[in-house]
């Protein structure tokens, strides 16, 4: 599916602490809102504001 393609894409490219490298709750973090709302559409995971 292209979107999880692109949101892999975009928590891949976050740049986190070496210790959270690979941790994808941190990396969402710091999406845009954009993504972050993919991300809850695809996952239904929801980010605490």
């Amino acid at each position: 599916m292209a979107a999880k393609a692109v949101l892999r894409e975009e928590l891949d490219r976050v740049e986190v602490h070496p210790c959270d490298e690979g941790d994808d709750v941190v990396a969402a973090r710091h999406l845009t809102q954009e993504m972050k709302i993919l991300l809850s559409a695809l996952t239904g995971y929801k980010l605490s504001k």
